[in-house]
């Protein structure tokens, strides 16, 4: 990233020099505090939905379109706070994966210091502590599908998997605004520095 001075402060050792620095500096800290709210709304309102959007489209999978739609990017400026998220239960399991195929292909974030290190994901009532739980391994299981197989005796559309690999759509996003804030953050935050 190149160095960018956002303002520079010429001083002499006298004390009324040294004052008119220091009022300056306390000056600049509420206006990058300013600079660095805007760069966080940034990133989350404006940029974090459609990243996150473009990498659930980027990674291969039967997609209704719900969990695209449910991403929300949201920054509250009062506590200083953004998030990316969703509220679809599934999402989790797109993301980190699921059964043999998922501990075979799993989220790159597992041991990132900089992702919060998840070993065990809660959805409804059920917690799972790994990727073949339910020790189904390479025979798979079925499941409820609209476009599964139909079942003749319980009368019920199933299709059968042995899981699916990770699909980290929020770690891809949140790799991304990392770099746009490098990218972009001195720019932003020099709009704010008088």
């Amino acid at each position: 990233m190149a160095e960018i001075i956002l303002k520079t402060i010429e001083i002499t050792l006298d004390e009324q020099s040294i004052k008119r620095a220091i009022k300056t500096v306390e000056n600049l800290k509420k206006y990058l505090a300013e600079g660095l709210s805007e760069l966080a709304r940034t990133i989350t309102e404006d940029r974090g939905k459609g990243i996150a959007q473009m990498y659930i489209a980027q990674f291969p999978a039967v997609d209704s379109g719900a969990l695209s739609d449910s991403i929300h990017g949201v920054y509250n400026k009062s506590n200083h706070e953004g998030s990316i998220s969703t509220d679809v239960e599934y999402a989790v399991l797109v993301e980190y994966g699921t059964g043999i195929v998922g501990a075979q292909n799993p989220h790159p974030g597992i041991g990132d210091g900089d992702w919060i290190n998840v070993d065990s994901v809660s959805i409804g009532n059920k917690t799972y502590s790994s990727y073949d739980q339910e020790g189904h391994g390479e025979a798979g299981w079925w499941y409820p599908s609209e476009n599964g197989w139909y079942e003749a005796s319980t009368g019920a559309l199933l299709a059968w998997t042995k899981g699916s690999p990770a699909r980290p759509f929020m770690y891809m996003t949140m790799k991304e605004l990392e770099m746009q804030a490098e990218h972009d953050g001195g720019r932003i935050i020099a709009q704010y520095i008088p």
